[in-house]
């Protein structure tokens, strides 16, 4: 086995790990489970979930849009670059967690983008997308840790399975990096098309994570603090990231969850964590889904398109 597809091996059996670990937490959940019943008020914090996630990836599309006109592309319109966004945005429920950014590449270059200026785009989004989670993330991850270290695990522990999940994370990262062909250095344009492309990121990042906050407080029958309630967002940013990098696991599946599902049990004590958990990956799936339909319609594939 190449080491190509040991990381790949790796990233899935952590996968299925967690997977695991959320099916444990969905069993210890039945009882309750079996006793509720959604009524108007959760379908609908679930149905404006959906469409709150499909219009926050419009942060995605301004993002990507000024790191293009950034690295000096002609066609950055707004409409064809949503367009192209959008259409390519469900690839990354596919094997490999790549195929959006593969489509995106396709449609892109088809529209009259270079090679280059979309592979140099890709590059920066990727870096920008990771720092703007890690900066939601890290603190809520520090305080998690902190709490599992004092009350639950033992530090060895603790440490063993950070080291564990960096080593595939870091893995995951070196590899997408990898596989992007980057031929653009930083000058002024482009650093400040990254900053701006960071900026709607971390919005994106803080709106998503908005999401599991008013899901968790309408399932969550005790009220968490407000310190935990202000940290959910960094949750939901450590739970994307860890997807994103780990190979193996399309959009993320199953590592998002098993991360939110830790997390809400520390965070929120009494909170039915695995519903929370699925009830959120069913709302992103659909907004993802709604954000094609509403915004993926065809493109006229032509140089001078605008």
């Amino acid at each position: 086995m190449n080491r190509k597809s040991l990381i790949t091996a790796l990233g899935g059996a952590l996968a299925l790990a967690a997977l695991y670990y959320a099916g444990l937490r969905l069993k210890a959940e039945w009882r309750m489970l079996q006793d509720w019943h959604p009524d108007l008020r959760i379908w609908g914090v679930l149905t404006a979930a959906t469409l709150g996630y499909a219009l926050a990836c419009l942060l995605l599309v301004s993002g990507w849009r000024r790191l293009l006109a950034g690295l000096g592309a002609e066609n950055s319109a707004w409409t064809p670059v949503c367009r192209i966004y959008a259409r390519s945005q469900l690839g990354k429920y596919l094997p490999g967690n790549i195929f959006h950014l593969l489509g995106r590449q396709a449609l892109g270059h088809r529209y009259g983008i270079g090679q280059k200026v979309l592979a140099a785009s890709t590059f920066y989004e990727l870096t920008g997308l990771g720092v703007a989670a890690s900066t939601l993330a890290l603190p809520t991850l520090s305080w998690v840790g902190l709490h599992l270290a004092v009350f639950h695990l033992p530090p060895a522990w603790l440490g063993m399975g950070l080291t564990g999940l960096g080593l595939v994370m870091s893995a995951g990262i070196a590899r997408r990096l990898r596989h992007t062909r980057w031929h653009w250095f930083l000058n002024r344009g482009v650093t400040a098309a990254w900053l701006w492309a960071y900026l709607n990121y971390l919005i994106f990042f803080l709106l998503a994570g908005g999401l599991l906050v008013i899901v968790t407080l309408t399932l969550t029958p005790r009220t968490p603090n407000s310190l935990a309630v202000g940290l959910l967002p960094g949750l939901f940013a450590a739970g994307w990231l860890a997807g994103f990098v780990t190979p193996g696991a399309p959009s993320g599946i199953g590592i998002r969850e098993g991360i939110l599902i830790l997390g809400l049990e520390h965070m929120a004590p009494g909170a039915p964590g695995a519903l929370i958990a699925l009830l959120l990956r069913g709302a992103t799936i659909l907004g993802d889904g709604l954000f094609f339909l509403l915004f993926g319609s065809p493109l006229t594939f032509n140089k001078n398109s605008h």
